[in-house]
């Protein structure tokens, strides 16, 4: 009986592992596959790997998750271990407050701090960009590590800072000499999360971000109503990059008897800490700084609708810079409107132009402007959702056709039933209907 439990155990562990871990397996291996389907592999191929490396957009979301991510683990770490060791020290029924307020941003669903968050910005009068996006992170991360450090701090001596300072510590080496190192386990757990939560967020950072600026989630999510290989090729370089930390810092990391910094002198620390705040400065000023003059047009459509090499031939041809944001439905950009943001071009559908119109977010065209009007088809013009087209330019239009391969369907077929076709039981397993 009990070898049986053991069977049926070590399959139910082999069934769990398989469930995790072999879709990602599928992924690592489509991502060399050499041709764009993503369910038949057709041949060995880094072509997926050359188009991201040339994919400035990917380059742009990559740098941006893994700068947040770094400066809101730094920040929130520093603010939970204080805030944590603080309360601490604090009255019972302040400590209780406390902490039920830091489970709000736990246990609230990500859609409403995201809003949330976005209100406030938007009342304040924040431009949306890196800045309201790290911050953002900070605020929804450090309750995670206020969680993580807090029963760390309550399982030790609560007079061990007065017993240090009685031997002659002052407060600040108590707390980094004795405390801090007593902690420290619950500290990495925090930071970690903490990382872990910034990195991997898509709902928040979507409703904060603005002037273009992306993280991978958004970029991701953007690319996934296409069929877009190169998201295989991103997520394998995201995976290899954390077997690679992990085996870092299980294999070598507790062979490191001592850790550089701590071999540092007092000034070489400084020296760090200066350059540390001057990297954060830098980074900073660069997404947070509004470009000088009136010469930026910030343009905001739906993704993929565009090749982004475009932007930077108009931005050379004009002397301008272009801020370009993408959004994956009407909804979401109407959103976005609504919490105050504003944009110098958009691309809705027809009908969410309409909606537009009745509540006056959009300004009248000047077609004196707009030279190239002379080109444009008739029966695209004066709808009935813009009659005399006061608000709005067609930009792109078209229709939904069918695709078929002339030696598999068969011409007297497709004569004799036309659109039943599609429901011909000949061809069933053959069709393939895109979600849209």
């Amino acid at each position: 009986m009990k070898r049986k439990n053991t069977i049926f155990s070590k399959l139910y562990v082999v069934l769990c592992l398989a469930f995790f871990y072999l879709p990602i397996l599928v992924t690592m291996i489509f991502s060399f596959n050499s041709s764009k389907s993503l369910t038949r592999f057709t041949g060995f191929s880094l072509r997926w790997y050359g188009e991201l490396i040339n994919n400035m957009e990917i380059s742009k979301a990559v740098y941006v998750s893994v700068t947040v991510a770094i400066l809101a683990t730094v920040i929130s770490t520093v603010l939970g271990t204080i805030t944590a060791i603080g309360l601490s020290k604090s009255r019972k029924v302040l400590k209780e407050m406390v902490l039920t307020i830091n489970n709000f941003p736990i246990l609230n669903p990500e859609i409403v701090t995201a809003i949330g968050l976005m209100l406030l910005f938007s009342s304040l009068g924040m431009t949306k960009g890196y800045l309201t996006m790290l911050l953002a992170h900070i605020a929804f991360c450090t309750p995670y590590v206020i969680t993580s450090v807090y029963p760390k701090v309550r399982s030790l001596d609560p007079n061990l800072a007065n017993a240090a300072m009685d031997l002659g510590a002052t407060p600040y080496q108590a707390l980094t000499k004795v405390i801090v190192p007593m902690i420290k386990e619950g500290i990495f757990a925090g930071a970690l999360l903490a990382f872990t939560m910034s990195f991997d967020d898509f709902v928040i950072s979507y409703f904060v971000s603005g002037n273009g600026v992306k993280n991978i989630s958004i970029v991701v999510y953007n690319m996934t109503k296409r069929i877009n290989p190169t998201i295989n090729a991103l997520s394998t370089i995201v995976i290899v990059v954390i077997v690679l930390v992990l085996l870092f810092a299980n294999l070598i990391m507790p062979k490191l008897q001592a850790s550089t910094v701590k071999k540092m002198d007092p000034k070489k620390r400084r020296i760090v800490a200066i350059v540390t705040a001057a990297a954060v400065v830098l980074v900073l000023g660069k997404w947070t700084i509004v470009s000088q003059g009136n010469h930026v047009l910030r343009v905001y459509n739906a993704g993929e609708y565009m090749d982004l090499s475009l932007l930077d031939k108009f931005e050379k041809q004009y002397n301008c810079t272009v801020v370009y944001e993408t959004f994956e439905s009407n909804e979401m950009m109407y959103t976005k409107l609504a919490s105050g943001e504003t944009y110098d071009v958009l691309v809705p559908s027809d009908y969410m132009i309409e909606r537009l119109i009745k509540e006056e977010y959009l300004q009248a065209l000047d077609w004196k402007k707009i030279p190239n009007s002379k080109n444009l088809l008739p029966e695209v013009q004066n709808k009935d959702y813009d009659p005399g087209n006061r608000y709005s330019c067609p930009y792109f239009w078209g229709t939904v056709g069918i695709l078929y391969n002339k030696n598999v369907v068969s011409q007297e077929d497709l004569d004799k039933e036309g659109w039943n076709i599609l429901c011909d039981e000949k061809y069933k397993g053959d069709l393939y209907m895109y979600d849209s």
